[in-house]
């Protein structure tokens, strides 16, 4: 685990926009936040192959717009289940599929823990 630990930059695009935020890697979590008031906590376990499956909440506020779109009518707080590639901690895009809609992104790490 200690190989990926640290502080990265999220880079992150839909449909209709893109944005970045700022995220830790530590010891078992992660926690992001995001300049227009966006976040997540959550969980991450190493996969046999050296993928990592997140556990997370993702929070949104009234009237934010998300990338994918929408804007979002009320405080939110979404569950999801993720698998990061191993690539993608090494700056590949990798896209996936949310309640919300699709995204690509990329992770870059900032500073080793």
């Amino acid at each position: 685990m200690a190989d990926v630990q640290g502080f990265y930059a999220l880079y992150y695009a839909g449909p209709t926009g893109e944005a970045a935020m700022g995220v830790m890697i530590y010891d078992g979590r992660l926690a992001a936040i995001d300049p227009a008031g966006g976040e997540f906590t959550g969980t991450y376990k190493v996969t046999d192959s050296g993928d990592y499956d997140l556990e997370i909440l993702l929070s949104f506020l009234k009237g934010s717009t998300l990338v994918t779109g929408q804007t979002v009518e009320a405080d939110i707080t979404i569950p999801i289940e993720v698998t990061l590639k191993k690539e993608t901690l090494n700056g590949e895009v990798q896209r996936i599929e949310l309640p919300f809609g699709p995204l690509n992104f990329k992770l870059v790490r900032k500073i080793a823990l």
